[in-house]
């Protein structure tokens, strides 16, 4: 035909515009070959514009007259594209059907694709197979062999309706599939290198697989991109050559491969692989999330990891790390189970659920995942969830969990045998673990170690080595644990296991637990920079750490910083805020702070006035510390009763001698004088049957009383010796030179009574030799606060300067009760919260003076 040598140039110049006229006439004529092309030319908009639906008219005249299986293909096509015409997927299959019967095998392979893509019809894969065997025999059609090939070897998903799977003939796709590789078919030469690196329907060849990797590659095919890089950077069957590795595994990633993707983020994350000399942390990161995004599963479970310990490069989020992991978890990776059950235990992310927890657990665990085994013999120990405790169960994860070599699981299994749980004791076997542990860097083994070394425990297996201590207690440190830190730096300070203390070091050390929240680093430092032990002082400095400390809830700090609070010294007064910090530490038991709390309710400072709970508060003081303080403050209560609280001066006598007899000096003082003046007879006669008698006192046993106190110091207990001494009390005789010996003592103590007293003596001459001159001297020191010593230095001056002696009657002192001295200014600093009896002083001389 003339017009289809223009059509092709044969014979003639190939000239499109008179084929198109030479076509036309013929097709006015009826010719359906001509009908065909000139749906082509319409089609194509060669030689005319592009029309479909007129290409589709000449297809359809074309398919009429002479039933061409082309033109019925090209009909098909239109109707399955909507060409022309409304897309019709049922008439596409019938045209395409129609063209096949005829042997086209283009037609075959669009009536396989649409039986096997559900197109127009029910999914039928063997009817698909069918139509593309049929195609793949008559002419090698490319297309065909590869959708043959896939479906003989079972690598095409099939869709979830299939009813009748294709039987498997992996030699038979193999052959297939090298014909639509060898066509240049970049999926089928994928397919066909997949093939020889399994060995599936052909002997595996890993030579051959990277040949057919790499023309896939080369064409563009992501996948064979990255399995032609993977096997490029192992050397596999091929020499081993990373920068053309990076080359595809770059390209792979960028259209996509999840697979590439995370191996990029891995490059990018370590660094050292080709170009990429250096880690790229933000480069990295941006690879997993794409992988992530992708479903990768690895991807995953790393940035899980990643926002889960807030480690490479990123902040800590467990509220995305809980997303990422559930994701990876459902893929069965063991270590997103575990993750995300530890999330589900702590209640990080997510609501509390041991329950969920234990089932990640149990999943990963059954895999084999080691922490995931620890952490589920652990629940099982406890009891947690719905596990019903079971210690031999726990034993036994925790041992298979440490043959896998997990030095957390080795430790537990230690305490197991040390503490006889799931398992017979075994002390020298728990001493082998823990050592193994160490060694093998666990920061609990090495703790666990350094303190049995260092208390010799237990007793009859460790003898107290405290080098060995330290060398353990300085490995756990160095990894981070904090309770290490902090008996490391004791152990610097102290100098115990090293040749002389280190103070600048073990300072460092205490900073270092303080910031990982040991809350007694945080009480040792504020000390420090309260005192200037060791640093400068700096009070605010150690306000901040005593803060810290009883955030945390220590309850020396809370109860330091309540002393603060009320004293206002340091900080500006506040009762409010002082009351609260001792009803924390209270709250813990710690006795000084209820003994002071009910020192604010006695006082009503910061809580309202309350003297039950005062001396509730004071009553379990003593109870659970004996504490001193609280011994005093109930004694003057009941000595004197207060509101609502009737006096009980037997009760308080009895909680003096207790005191006293523990070396307190005002107890000891006020029982001296109780004794002294007979009350101790009057509480017995008062309480027994409510009748007065006269007292009888115990002057001997008052004074061993005034000399307990005056041994340790106590001014007034002095003064009140030296009148017994120089009166003579009962049978007790005088000794005035006793008594003016401690007069003296006294005097120079500052007490006015005994400065009084004491230059008397010196006027009569009694205890001592008279001197008028020292006597004015004495009165002379008391006259600031006497008006009786002013007028006898003004008395005595005269008589010193003219000679002349007047005899002044001695005043009585018996039975008199001194008022206590005034205290000096160095004596009169606030005592420390850790100085109750200083304070307590002050209470006893305002309760003596009311007496």
């Amino acid at each position: 035909m003339l017009a289809e040598c223009y059509k092709n140039g044969t014979g003639v110049s190939k000239d499109p515009l008179t084929a198109l006229k030479l076509y036309q006439r013929a097709a006015d004529q009826g010719h359906a070959g001509a009908q065909l092309n000139l749906g082509i030319y319409h089609s194509r908009g060669i030689g005319v514009p592009n029309d479909a639906t007129k290409a589709l008219e000449f297809y359809k005249k074309a398919a009429e007259k002479e039933n061409l299986p082309s033109a019925l293909h090209n009909l098909g096509l239109c109707y399955r594209d909507g060409l022309g015409t409304s897309r019709d997927p049922v008439i596409a299959l019938k045209y395409f059907e129609q063209a096949a019967i005829q042997n086209h095998w283009g037609a075959s392979y669009e009536a396989g694709c649409c039986y096997r893509d559900g197109e127009g019809v029910i999914c039928d894969i063997n009817k698909a197979l069918k139509y593309f065997q049929a195609a793949a025999d008559g002419t090698g059609h490319a297309g065909a062999c590869l959708e043959a090939g896939m479906l003989l070897g079972g690598y095409r998903t099939p869709q979830e309706n299939i009813t009748s799977p294709i039987k498997r003939n992996r030699q038979l796709a193999f052959k297939y599939l090298l014909i639509a590789a060898e066509d240049g078919d970049f999926e089928g030469q994928y397919q066909v290198a997949r093939c020889y690196e399994r060995g599936e329907g052909v002997p595996s060849d890993i030579v051959s697989a990277v040949h057919w990797y790499r023309q896939s590659a080369e064409s563009g095919h992501p996948q064979s991109q990255y399995r032609f890089a993977v096997l490029t950077e192992n050397g596999d069957g091929t020499t081993r050559n990373i920068n053309e590795a990076l080359k595809y595994y770059e390209a792979s990633a960028n259209k996509g491969v999840a697979e590439a993707q995370f191996r990029m983020a891995e490059i990018y994350s370590v660094g050292n692989f080709s170009k990429v000399e250096t880690p790229d942390i933000p480069i990295a990161m941006s690879y997993y999330h794409q992988a992530a995004n992708r479903g990768h599963s690895g991807a995953q479970n790393v940035l899980g990891n990643m926002y889960f310990s807030g480690k490479g490069g990123v902040q800590r989020d467990v509220n995305v790390a809980f997303s990422y992991l559930t994701l990876s978890a459902e893929h069965n990776i063991a270590e997103s189970q575990y993750r995300l059950g530890v999330l589900y235990e702590t209640g990080e992310g997510t609501e509390t659920n041991m329950e969920k927890a234990v089932e990640l657990y149990r999943k990963a665990a059954n895999q084999n995942h080691p922490e995931a085994q620890r952490a589920l013999g652990m629940c099982f120990e406890r009891g947690d969830g719905n596990l019903k405790k079971n210690e031999i169960e726990a034993f036994g994860l925790y041992d298979l969990a440490s043959k896998q070599g997990l030095p957390s699981a080795i430790v537990n299994l230690a305490r197991c045998y040390e503490e006889g749980v799931g398992t017979e004791k075994n002390v020298h076997k728990s001493l082998e673990l823990y050592q193994k542990a160490a060694e093998m860097g666990d920061a609990h083994a090495q703790f666990n170690l350094a303190a049995m070394y260092e208390r010799g425990e237990p007793v009859g297996y460790v003898e107290i080595n405290h080098n060995i201590a330290l060398k353990f207690y300085e490995r756990a440190a160095l990894q981070g644990l904090a309770a290490a830190m902090f008996n490391y730096a004791v152990m610097l300070e102290t100098g115990q296991g090293s040749k002389e203390p280190d103070e600048a070091k073990a300072i460092e050390w205490y900073v270092k637990a303080s910031n990982e929240g040991i809350s007694a680093a945080q009480v040792n430092l504020a000390r420090r920079y309260e005192y200037g032990d060791g640093v400068k002082k700096d009070i605010d400095v150690a306000v901040q750490y005593y803060h810290k400390a009883a955030n945390r809830g220590d309850a020396h700090a809370q109860n330091v910083l309540g002393t603060y609070y009320k004293s206002g010294k340091v900080v500006q007064r506040d009762a409010i805020t002082a009351a609260s910090f001792f009803q924390l530490a209270a709250n813990q038991g710690l006795v000084d702070a209820k003994y002071r709390l009910a020192s604010l309710y006695e006082q009503g400072e910061g809580v309202k006035q309350d003297y039950s709970t005062a001396i509730e508060l004071h009553r379990q003081a003593i109870e659970e510390g004996n504490h001193m303080g609280s011994k005093i403050a109930l004694a003057r209560i009941y000595h004197h009763g207060v509101d609502g609280i009737p006096a009980d001066i037997e009760l308080s006598l009895e909680l003096y001698r207790s005191a006293a007899e523990e070396g307190n000096a005002t107890a000891a003082y006020q029982v001296a004088n109780a004794l002294e003046k007979g009350d101790v007879q009057r509480a017995l006669s008062t309480s027994e049957n409510e009748t007065f008698q006269i007292p009888t006192e115990d002057f001997e046993t008052a004074i061993d009383y005034y000399q307990m106190a005056a041994e340790q110091g106590l001014t007034i207990a002095k003064f009140r010796l030296a009148v017994i001494f120089l009166e003579g009390r009962g049978d007790i005789a005088a000794s005035p030179e006793n008594g003016v010996s401690l007069l003296i003592d006294a005097s120079h103590e500052g007490l006015t009574e005994a400065r009084i007293r004491l230059a008397e003596c010196y006027e009569y001459g009694i205890g001592i030799e008279k001197d008028i001159a020292k006597a004015v001297e004495w009165y002379k020191t008391a006259s600031d606060a006497d008006p009786v010593a002013r007028r006898k230095v003004e008395s005595l001056s005269s008589q010193v300067t003219t000679g002349r002696y007047i005899y002044h009657s001695v005043r009585k002192w018996f039975g008199n009760s001194p008022s206590p001295p005034p205290q000096s200014p160095s004596s009169a600093s606030s005592p420390t919260p850790t100085s109750p009896t200083l304070q307590l002083g002050s209470f006893a001389s305002r309760w003596f003076k009311s007496g």
